[in-house]
């Protein structure tokens, strides 16, 4: 126990998480603490059960996710309760993010959150009316902030459920410590329904270092689990050697069939706790911190797919309740050579556990390389490679891949007849000696070598081989590697020739890293958004960023109309390309896009059309009684519908619609009835391109 209070908290700002091995063994306690009280310290804010459909530290592409959903069927207008004594201080009243939000300070310094609201309450507290006034006041159906002060008691009608701001219809609900401080409602008491515990699909064991090797091999490999009676299990043991790290993909259900988060996650090596992120609070400040809990190159949000790091050598997590060993990459040259007994722990918000516990054996200098097997094809030709460019010599000829591994590179030699021993290989950095690396053979007709590349000396790296085969005649063969290194505390920029960068501010990188750009061959091309460039990997691939970088693309000088032109990502998860910004420079014919992680990013032109479909009511209707709402959805496939450009018009009166992009629709509710007989709707848009869609027009009866 440590007395002095104010000296343990200078030791958590300073990063040395693993003082809480001193402290509290891990051993000795659950993944997640226990909440203050074993009762419900916070009523439920949503008087159905249908679920949930995200929790507090769900991904999202650019931050975490602050809070709990509550599913509501598809359905709006549920009662939502306030969920603990307190005081309504703040009003939202948005047309995205939160839509309508209610804010409610509570005695215990904890603030309480309900988002995507459809109505306020209105009998008791006259909400309504105050928002009125204030779009009256301010001349905007959207004022944003409104502050009041209105007591509520715990379990007091406050709202009504909906699907205002972004997203479908749910609940958004948060618990907070002050207004910037988001905490895990389960953490501190909120209960919710839930028998099952999290699923643990597979690991990733990755090899770190050019000393480091699975099966032999430099690459990661997944492996996925086989569930039974007693847990999950590998159905094979893994061989390693020097520094790897893993990777784990798992989720939690609760109360329905999507995919939420899990909310604690530990790994044990031998029964030693090695690594652990409780999913407990965060700042606002931290939350971009998304790529450090999971990885980019394999989760999505939608449909939701969660591979979480189990390692972090950064030291700068979002969450709080948090210790690694080593930064959670294992030193296995520390460990005996033999089997070791591995164990990936997954904890849900009600306290369930699932067990991940498999073995891998420890062999130094990775004898299991699988040798006398060709493996011509991991020369950087198979999809997940690392493959860079070859290079080809005269006969007896031999093909020369390069492979980017971070910090080193692998020269793989593939010769096309037997050689007489290994082949003998130089790298020199410009500015650098000329140095020979050491080469072992990876089957029959396959030698690799690594090189260690060397911060700071920059540009052509120079790398030759040579060696003669089993005729006697001599070979060689030339090779080029461009080092750009980027240091953390500095920032700066990478270039692929004179038309393709990514600059970094300062503080933007984890660590001083080398980063390449190189032509991409793995996408696919849309007809109606052809590249005006060519598509550029910039690696290392899915590296997360603590400030964004921006991506720089120079067009070609015979494109006129810019307004079609866009920076857009491929992403392989949905095998689709997806917009980002269009930002113009135009003395240098460049457009930008910031970017919080590597990927492979292309100019793309926008020639979709946006498409305008299913008017309601439809052609040729008749209708009966009321009519809520006139729409019309609108879809585009390249920057988006402009939103501005939408015009619906009914009888020949201009109509303000408003477009939801989440359901792709555009609506204008009806306050009067209409009179009976023939009614026109006629609706047309453009896209953000400039692209203009083909007005569509219904022609409906009211009865």
């Amino acid at each position: 126990m440590i007395k002095n209070k104010r000296l343990f908290k200078n030791f958590l700002k300073m990063g040395l998480f693993t003082l809480g091995l001193i402290l509290n063994p891990p051993g000795e306690r659950p993944l997640r603490e226990p909440s203050p009280s074993a009762a419900e310290r916070w009523l439920l804010p949503l008087e159905i059960k249908a679920g949930l459909s995200s929790v507090f530290g769900d991904f999202r592409e650019n931050h975490l996710h602050s809070g709990v959903d509550f599913r509501t069927n598809g359905q709006i207008g549920y009662k939502v309760f306030a969920t603990d004594d307190g005081v309504i201080y703040r009003l939202s009243v948005r047309k995205r993010g939160f839509g309508k939000a209610i804010y409610i300070r509570h005695g215990n310094g904890i603030e309480s959150v309900y988002a995507h609201l459809d109505k306020f309450e209105e009998e008791r507290l006259g909400l309504e009316t105050f928002v009125k006034k204030a779009q009256r006041s301010r001349r905007t159906k959207y004022p944003g902030d409104l502050f009041l002060e209105k007591a509520v008691q715990r379990g007091q009608l406050i709202g009504f459920s909906g699907e205002t701001g972004a997203g479908l219809p749910h609940l958004h609900f948060e618990l907070r410590r002050g207004a910037g401080n988001p905490l895990d409602p389960f953490s501190i008491g909120l209960r919710y329904p839930d028998d099952t515990p999290p699923v643990i699909e597979s690991v990733v064991i990755e090899p770190v270092g050019s000393e480091s090797y699975l099966e032999g091999e430099h690459d990661p490999r997944e492996y996925k689990f086989k569930k039974s009676a007693a847990g999950y299990t590998l159905p094979k043991i893994p061989t390693v050697s020097g520094k790897v790290q893993f990777r784990a993909a798992m989720y939690d259900q609760i109360g329905a069939e999507n995919h939420c988060s899990v909310q604690a996650m530990q790994l044990s090596i031998d029964g030693e706790p090695f690594y652990r992120v409780n999913f407990d609070t965060f700042t606002f400040t931290t939350n971009h911190r998304v790529g450090l809990i999971y990885d980019f190159n394999k989760t999505r949000y939608f449909p939701a797919q969660f591979y979480y790091k189990l390692y972090n050598p950064y030291g700068h997590l979002p969450y709080t309740r948090s210790f690694d060993r080593s930064g959670g990459i294992w030193d296995t040259a520390q460990s005996p050579e033999g089997l070791h007994t591995l164990e990936i722990q997954a904890e849900d918000a009600a306290g369930h556990k699932a067990i991940a516990t498999f073995e891998v054996k420890v062999a130094p200098g990775g004898e299991e390389k699988n040798a006398g097997t060709p493996r011509r094809k991991d020369a950087g030709t198979e999809k997940d490679s690392k493959h860079l460019r070859v290079a080809h010599a005269p006969p007896p000829g031999i093909t020369v891949g390069l492979r980017d591994f971070g910090k080193f590179i692998e020269v793989v030699v593939l010769p096309n007849r037997p050689l007489e021993g290994l082949p003998e290989i130089f790298v020199q950095q410009q500015g650098g000696q000329k140095v020979q690396i050491p080469v072992r053979q990876g089957g029959e007709d396959r030698f690799v070598g690594t090189y260690d590349l060397i911060p700071g000396l920059d540009g052509r790296a120079e790398i030759t081989i040579s060696g003669t085969d089993l005729a006697g005649e001599g070979y060689q063969a030339q090779a080029v590697f461009l080092v750009q290194t980027i240091f953390a505390r500095k920032g700066g920029q990478a270039s692929w020739g004179e038309n393709t960068f990514i600059s970094f501010p300062p503080g933007s990188l984890y660590e001083d890293t080398f980063v390449n750009i190189l032509p991409e061959t793995d996408y696919q091309e849309e007809t109606a958004l052809p590249l005006a460039s060519s598509v550029y990997g910039f690696n290392p691939r899915g590296m997360p960023l603590e400030r964004e970088a921006t991506v720089a693309i120079q067009y070609p000088a015979q494109i006129k109309d810019l307004k079609k032109l866009g920076v857009y990502r491929w992403d392989p998860l949905q095998n689709r390309w997806k917009y980002l910004d269009d930002t113009l420079n135009p003395q240098r014919r460049i457009l930008s896009a910031e970017v919080n992680f590597l990927a492979s990013y292309a100019l793309l032109i926008d020639h979709a059309l946006p498409v305008i479909s299913d008017l309601q009511p439809s052609f040729g209707s008749k209708v009966q009684g009321s009519l809520p709402e006139v729409s019309a959805v609108i879809q585009d496939q390249g920057k988006g519908v402009d939103e501005a450009s939408i015009v619906m018009e009914l009888d020949g009166v201009v109509l303000d619609a408003e477009y939801d992009p989440d359901r792709n629709k555009a609506a204008f509710p009806l306050e009067r009835p209409l009179k009976s007989g023939k009614h026109t709707l006629r609706v047309q848009a453009s896209d953000l391109a400039g692209n203009k869609a083909v007005p569509v027009q219904s022609e409906f009866w009211v009865k």
